[in-house]
């Protein structure tokens, strides 16, 4: 008998163990998920105030992560910006981004971290809507992906087409 009351110990020991391994497992990838969201919500929200205040090709080319320089020129980039401005003119207000970070991880190449958010932005000459897609390297996050849509169609503006 004295075998039996062993064995049973032991392994409720052992499923103690594995259920606080669990526990614990789980408390640390839903706390590295939040601050993923917030490191990465707040630097959407940097990087398109940056960009779209002052329209500002420089602050979208610093931000770009390496797959963003080899898929656009620097020369495409400052005219897209360029053509962003003076369509859509000055900032009026910024109304903040909505998404959240994912973590992936594979066994060849090991955890990538990734995010995509929406934000909306309301200038001088209409709305528009961004989709901003970052990835993190190392500690710092990057655009992979800044793209840019109007929702509403501006208003005319004295009979020219914009």
């Amino acid at each position: 008998m004295g075998l039996v009351k062993r064995a049973i110990q032991v392994c409720g020991i052992l499923s103690l163990v594995l259920l606080l391994t669990a526990f614990a497992g789980t408390t640390y990838v839903l706390h590295r998920g939040h601050s993923l969201d917030r490191e990465s919500h707040a630097f959407t929200d940097a990087a398109i105030t940056a960009v779209v205040s002052h329209w500002s090709a420089d602050e979208l080319l610093r931000r770009a992560a390496p797959q963003f320089r080899r898929a656009s020129t620097p020369a495409a980039v400052r005219a897209f910006v360029a053509a962003a401005a003076t369509r859509f003119g000055p900032l009026v207000s910024y109304e903040g981004a909505q998404g959240q970070a994912r973590s992936v991880t594979d066994l060849k190449r090991g955890t990538r971290v990734t995010a995509i958010y929406i934000s909306h932005a309301v200038f001088q000459n209409g709305e528009a809507e961004f989709q901003i897609a970052l990835v993190k390297v190392a500690d710092r996050w990057m655009i992979t992906g800044f793209h840019l849509s109007s929702p509403k169609p501006a208003a005319p503006s004295g009979g020219r087409e914009v």
